[in-house]
């Protein structure tokens, strides 16, 4: 081997080395580079946990501020009552962050055994600002004591009792005592919840909807339970929704009557408001009693496809009527309900439906059930009267708005405001064989309710099966002999013209040049 072999040899060397050199030196940078990221994401999820919980931490001892005063004021009112006791207080279980929730027990007056189960739900809420006629403790006094003989007259197996209603008048809160249902509420139920457990995150996975039977059980004593509410001069509940529903046993029970009393809202108010801005109203309906009945509506909608109308209560999209085929009865009413291009249904004519005439032998809670006899005192008669001049002065505000062709109603008139003398109620529960009625019930003297106890209109009823959805309009036909009379002379005229010479005119609109 010369010396020119031993030179290219050591520079094979020489190149290797600084080959692995440089191969080493860059899996260095790179490793190094790949831990200095790692560091910094680390160092910067550390920075930011801090600054979210810093962000948050107003949020949580705002939150927790609020329960302890609440709680505080539910232990001074339960001690200044002495008819209840203390169980536990429980999360926000609802929508509304401003209303706490605690379990009690009422103080049995024949025993002194004190039960460790919670029987009653007391709730604490601000008063609204709305509600401006209380001005002073006097006032204040007499109102909740005429809403309690109000709501104590309001017994229905269909209809949530309200067991009390306090208003504290220093501390501007509502007092609300209900029965302790463990089924909770109709959202509860559809959703498979623990009614317990907080509003955030309990409603996040969709529901499949109930089962058929259950639906149309549950729809009928709905109807039910809003008639009977109607029948007794209750304002309509504008803003219904499961959450103001309970399941108690087989039956369902319809809550927040009280709110229209509070001026309360519920968390659906403005997108009711919306839906019944512009509506084809039949004579003697408010936006009130329309709202009522989309309110209704939804919640059919709802126990059928397991989610919320929301937005779209001013007509079923095409997704929305797929979703509701589970049961053709309740999509033929559902769409002939928010069709807003026709006059809105009232909660009677709801009545006629299949869906709902052909399940009312169900509602075996209604065989033995009769109302409460009796009427009201002076001032929840005044109390419902003022109520029904609010009713008729937004009533007469809203003339302006469309209503219903009143040319085939000049024979009869529908009644215009709500009765607070005639308390009568007559479920409606047909016979096991369908029979056709042979003598029209007496009107009852004074105004009565068109839920509770309708006048027969003079003409005969209509059938069952001409309740259905409307199909596409067609062309008009001919009326009497006098309009095909002139219908053949207008269509004469038309065939004269087509056969008409045509004229020879002097356009000058595009002179000629030369």
């Amino acid at each position: 081997m010369d010396d020119h072999d031993a030179l290219l040899i050591a520079l094979l060397v020489i190149f290797v080395v600084l080959l692995v050199i440089i191969v080493g030196f860059i899996i260095c940078w790179y490793f190094g580079r790949r831990r200095r990221g790692v560091h910094l994401q680390a160092s910067s999820t550390s920075d930011q946990t801090p600054l979210l919980a810093s962000l948050s931490r107003p949020r949580i001892e705002r939150a927790q501020a609020q329960e302890n005063a609440s709680l505080l004021t539910c232990h001074f009112y339960i001690r200044t009552t002495g008819e209840y006791t203390f169980h536990s207080q429980l999360t926000q279980i609802g929508s509304d962050p401003e209303k706490n929730w605690f379990l009690i027990t009422p103080i049995s007056k024949t025993s002194t055994i004190t039960l460790n189960t919670a029987s009653h739900l007391l709730s604490l809420q601000p008063k609204s600002d709305r509600l401006t006629q209380l001005v002073d403790e006097e006032s204040t006094a007499t109102y909740v004591r005429t809403l309690n003989n109000l709501f104590s007259r309001l017994h229905h197996p269909y209809v949530e009792p309200l067991l009390k209603l306090d208003i504290l008048y220093t501390q501007k809160l509502v007092v609300k005592v209900k029965r302790y249902q463990r089924l909770g509420s109709l959202k509860d139920v559809l959703h498979g919840v623990v009614p317990t457990a907080n509003f955030h995150g309990k409603y996040s996975y969709r529901s499949s909807g109930l089962a058929l039977n259950r639906v149309r059980l549950y729809s009928c004593q709905l109807l039910e339970g809003l008639l009977f509410l109607q029948s007794k001069s209750i304002p309509p509940i504008t803003d219904l929704h499961s959450g103001n529903v309970v399941v108690s046993g087989s039956c369902v029970q319809i809550g927040s009557y009280e709110y229209q009393f509070l001026e309360q809202r519920s968390r659906i108010y403005p997108l009711t408001k919306r839906a019944v801005s512009s509506l084809i109203l039949p004579e003697g309906m408010t936006k009130a009693q329309a709202s009522e009945v989309f309110c209704y509506g939804a919640l059919v909608f709802e126990m059928l496809t397991g989610y919320e109308l929301g937005e779209h209560l001013r007509g079923l999209t095409p997704k929305h009527w797929h979703d509701c085929g589970r049961d053709p009865d309740a999509r033929q009413m559902l769409t002939r309900l928010f069709d807003i291009s026709q006059p809105v249904l009232t909660l009677t004519e709801l009545r006629d439906f299949p869906y709902i005439a052909n399940n009312m032998a169900k509602l075996k809670e209604l065989q033995d059930f009769s109302a409460m006899p009796g009427e009201y005192s002076n001032d929840v008669k005044t109390l419902l009267e003022q109520w029904t001049g609010t009713m008729r002065r937004k009533r007469n505000s809203t003339v302006k708005a469309p209503t219903l062709d009143r040319r085939k109603s000049t024979s009869a008139s529908r009644p215009t405001e709500t009765s607070i003398i005639n308390l009568s109620y007559s479920p409606s529960i047909p016979p096991t064989t369908p029979t056709t009625p042979s003598t029209p019930k007496p009107n009852l003297p004074g105004p009565t309710t068109s839920s509770a106890s309708p006048t027969p209109p003079p003409a005969p009823p209509v059938p069952k099966q001409s309740i259905t959805t409307p199909p596409p309009p067609s062309a008009p036909s001919a009326q009497s002999s006098g309009d095909s009379g002139d219908r053949s002379a207008l269509l004469d005229n038309i065939r004269q013209g087509t056969t008409l010479r045509k004229a020879v005119t002097n356009d000058r609109s595009a002179p000629k040049f030369k």
